[in-house]
């Protein structure tokens, strides 16, 4: 991650801010927190990394609707 993009929008949500890798270990994880906090926009990254639509709906893609996409890599 290039140092400036951490103040630019998603990565200055203080829940991105200082994450670097997010290991899920169990099959069910529950994701909380305060408004704003960047909960739906973690999850709408990993939807559409996965070939999700993040809405939920249909497996149609939507390109560009995240920024968090190209930091996103599922192994």
């Amino acid at each position: 991650m290039i140092a400036y993009m951490r103040h630019t929008y998603p990565y200055n949500i203080p829940s991105i801010l200082n994450l670097d890798e997010l290991v899920f270990r169990k099959s069910v994880t529950f994701i909380a927190g305060e408004n704003g906090s960047g909960k739906s926009t973690l999850i709408e990254a990993l939807a559409i990394n996965a070939g999700f639509n993040p809405e939920g709906e249909a497996v149609t893609l939507i390109s560009g609707h995240n920024t968090l996409i190209p930091d996103c890599i599922m192994t």
